[in-house]
């Protein structure tokens, strides 16, 4: 990893790729030892597999599933990939990581076996232990550079029978982000303290993840071109052999929803290429920047038992 300012990028030789490639060029060539075929084209609500009903997770396990690195990770053959250089760390003090807290195939569905994200993990082993320590008049917990102690009163302080959990949590939230805005509380070399305060709390358009996954697939799989003038009919005869597309060429491809906000809007082939560069920049970001982990945030846990049942 290379340090750019207060911010982590990835090495430049790992991560590089040619002007309309998907892929880093180190993995550009790189064969898994299963072949993850691209799925049926889908129609504006659906593609390989997902829905509006889908959960983030499984999001997230599509775009993770289709990183060269992790599949060269699970194969365990072919080209070695040292796992500091591609996964993902949090700051510099935290291991590299793959997001999951054990391997699952990249063949494998999202229901095959559940992913177990390490985030999700994480968050849930700290509450865990937290809660353990209720008893103790003065709880002795360290607490690395990047995390905070909240103190949450659970005793009735805005009346009888209110505790007020979630106002509690909303103050928590609202305070630490103007600390970050403003740099008063610890920097880690991740993240500027305004980039931590305006991460977005809208949830991503299932329909526009499903567009960056599609124009992933286009561009990792070979692909048969339509007749030169017609690429944007569907009836469009194709002509010649498969073979990997530029992104100029996977814009031909793009169904019409992919392409307009407006299905009465004509598309010309300047707007499907805008539209091409800028999912395949966001698909690249899900799968080799790990903006999939950030989709996690969305989704509902449920918290396991707790491992020390006891009435407190």
């Amino acid at each position: 990893m290379t340090m750019k300012g207060n911010r982590m990028t990835p090495s430049t030789t790992t991560f590089a790729r040619e002007v309309g490639r998907i892929h880093p060029k180190i993995v550009g060539h790189f064969e898994p030892q299963k072949t993850l075929r691209a799925p049926r084209p889908g129609t504006a609500k659906e593609y390989a597999g997902l829905n509006d009903d889908s959960t983030y997770s499984e999001y997230a396990w599509e775009f993770l599933r289709r990183n060269r690195f992790y599949q060269a990770m699970v194969d365990g053959t072919g080209p070695s990939f040292d796992l500091a250089q591609w996964g993902y760390r949090p700051t510099p003090a935290h291991e590299a990581g793959f997001g999951l807290q054990r391997v699952k195939h990249y063949s494998e569905s999202y229901d095959d076996s559940l992913p177990h994200w390490t985030p999700i993990a994480a968050m849930v082993d700290r509450m865990q232990d937290t809660v353990a320590h209720f008893k103790h008049h003065q709880p002795r917990i360290e607490y690395p550079g990047a995390q905070v102690a909240v103190v949450f009163d659970l005793s009735p302080v805005f009346g009888p029978a209110t505790v007020a959990l979630q106002t509690q949590a909303d103050f928590a939230v609202k305070y630490l982000e103007r600390l970050l805005s403003t740099g008063n509380l610890l920097q880690t070399s991740l993240a500027t303290g305004s980039d931590a305060a305006k991460e977005s709390t809208n949830k991503p358009n299932r329909q526009l993840l499903r567009g960056y996954l599609r124009m992933f697939d286009l561009l990792s799989n070979p692909q048969t071109l339509l007749s030169e003038g017609t690429e944007h009919l569907p009836t469009a005869k194709r002509r010649g052999k498969p073979g990997m597309l530029t992104i100029e060429q996977a814009a031909m491809l793009m169904p019409d929803y992919d392409v307009a906000d407006d299905k009465r809007q004509t598309i010309t082939v300047a707007q499907r290429c805008d539209r091409a560069y800028r999912y395949a920049d966001k698909a690249w970001k899900m799968i080799y920047g790990w903006e999939c982990l950030g989709l996690l945030k969305f989704d509902d846990w449920n918290l396991p038992p707790p491992k020390n049942t006891a009435p407190l």
